[in-house]
């Protein structure tokens, strides 16, 4: 799976591109209503080497955007959805960090089958 293909359909999914997942698991459990998207490049530059230990026990990607938190775990899978995404999102607290009086936090479990090439899972879930 390429990084790209994984940011291309988050970007869809929040500009409101819904005729593209009309169909699959997502599109009754997403709202539509787009939403501005920033894409960052980092694909050129030297960021040096990276410390691999330091990103043990995160996220694999969290985002604030219109003051609501999203806190997202990827996994990928050998065909069928496990929810093992979701699971370590709660497991491990990941969203405990982002939690105050008033602020909206949604953990977004996503998986991809290996066998399929494909998106196996997306949950979402709103945390309190």
């Amino acid at each position: 799976f390429g990084k790209s293909l994984l940011l291309d359909t988050i970007k869809e999914l929040f500009e409101g591109s819904e005729e593209l997942f009309r169909g699959l698991a997502i599109h009754d459990r997403w709202d539509w209503t787009p939403s501005p998207v920033v894409r960052l490049s980092f694909g050129s530059g030297d960021f040096g080497d990276p410390d691999w230990s330091g990103s043990a026990g995160r996220a694999d990607m969290t985002v604030r955007f219109n003051g609501v938190i999203y806190v997202f775990e990827f996994k990928t899978v050998e065909r069928e959805a496990t929810g093992e995404a979701m699971r370590q999102l709660k497991e491990k607290g990941y969203a405990d960090k982002h939690r105050r009086p008033g602020q909206s936090v949604h953990l977004v479990g996503v998986e991809f089958s290996k066998e399929e090439r494909n998106l196996a899972a997306f949950e979402v879930e709103r945390v309190a």
